[in-house]
């Protein structure tokens, strides 16, 4: 599977790749995770990625996700609420880092962007109160090399635009946007002859459009399990071919985890925009 990594905000708008997809959260545009509550076993990064940033005192850390992974490459997500201004936060910031970083205005905020070592590092802060930030920190190491291959049951002409995983103690969640050539409806036939080869079988407890040769209404979901593993995927048309959303959870040493009920019906929701 061919991997073409873009900056994209996740599961709201993807900027550079222009795909969007309807529900979600907003994270930092360098690193970008939708930390589901979902989440076989990798090992756990020896350390954090980026600078160790010191913040004015009174800051506490809102999320803090080492085990995750961008196109298969480790990475990590920290936000922090600062008491503090955001000038002053910003000043602080960059006296701590060498060379001196890129910085970015943005309408809400300053992004201040940086590398050492072929990790790249970015903060996006954001103003909330004349004495109050809210800042993520994100980073990639780009040196390493992926961890995750491709998923056994994809055909290897996918590109990936999106490919996000994350993990906690029940197991790993992967999530992807991926573009073919092909027309949807030879992806959508493709993909119902390749998951049963490879153990998938359909969940019918969930709603979606099976596979046969009934007419098709786009976007179409269709939802998977096998072993404990689920597996949720919206195919839809593309000027260049089609598109597929996909969303795999796999357990860690038999703890099953299904989608939740607030999951299925915002998966139902899902659109991918134009991915061109």
């Amino acid at each position: 599977m061919n991997r073409r990594p873009h900056h994209f905000f996740l599961c709201m708008r993807f900027a550079g790749s222009r795909v969007m997809v309807a529900g979600g959260m907003f994270l930092a545009p360098s690193i970008c995770a939708l930390l589901l509550s979902l989440c076989a076993s990798l090992p756990s990064p020896a350390h954090a990625l980026g600078p160790d940033w010191q913040l004015p005192a009174g800051s506490h850390a809102a999320i803090d996700a080492q085990d995750m992974w961008l196109f298969g490459r480790q990475a990590t997500l920290r936000t922090f609420e600062v008491p503090a201004n955001i000038a002053d936060v910003a000043v602080g910031l960059i006296a701590q880092v060498s060379p001196p970083p890129h910085l970015q205005a943005m309408p809400d905020g300053l992004l201040i962007v940086g590398s050492a070592d072929q990790v790249h590092w970015l903060v996006r802060l954001v103003a909330t109160g004349a004495t109050h930030t809210q800042a993520s920190a994100s980073a990639i190491d780009l040196q390493q090399r992926p961890a995750l291959p491709a998923l056994r049951w994809q055909p290897a002409d996918l590109t990936a635009r999106m490919d996000v995983a994350t993990r906690d103690g029940t197991g790993l969640v992967r999530q992807q946007v991926l573009t073919a050539a092909r027309s949807a409806e030879a992806l959508h036939r493709l993909l119902c002859d390749a998951l049963p080869r490879h153990g998938w079988r359909v969940d019918t407890t969930m709603t979606g459009i099976p596979c046969g040769p009934q007419p098709l209404t786009w976007p179409v979901s269709s939802f998977w399990q096998r072993a404990g593993a689920t597996l949720a995927l919206v195919i839809d048309r593309q000027p260049s071919g089609s598109s597929v959303f996909v969303l795999q959870t796999d357990p860690i040493e038999g703890r099953l985890r299904g989608l939740s009920g607030s999951l299925r019906d915002w998966f139902n929701q899902v659109r991918i925009g134009d991915t061109r």
